[in-house]
């Protein structure tokens, strides 16, 4: 995982430098707590958001976001509906109401 990770974040932030694209590497595999909910919602930012790193640069140091999906690429006034065709049957739709799902 941690390889493909690298890979996408190299191919998402070509202009940023090796050396913050790596401490976002290791930001988003470190897990932040011990609680698997709260490590799930952080992992969900980073997905949407980016991951927030401190860069140096021109005698200084600055923020920078580094992109790990094309999600935290897409700007947030685009709005996606993920939509799941699936041939219905009377069987499907009896399970779906046991369920909850319809």
């Amino acid at each position: 995982m941690a390889v493909r990770l690298r890979d996408a974040i190299d191919k998402l932030n070509p202009s940023i430098t090796q050396e913050a694209r790596e401490d976002a590497l290791k930001k988003v595999l470190r897990a932040e707590s011990p609680n698997l909910l709260i490590n799930n919602e952080i992992f969900h930012k980073y997905l949407t958001d980016g991951v927030d790193v401190e860069v140096r640069a021109d005698g200084g140091i600055r923020g920078e976001n580094i992109y790990i999906s094309l999600i935290s690429k897409i700007p947030k006034a685009t709005n996606f509906l993920p939509l799941i065709n699936l041939p219905l049957s009377e069987n499907l739709l009896r399970v779906q109401k046991s369920t909850g799902l319809l």
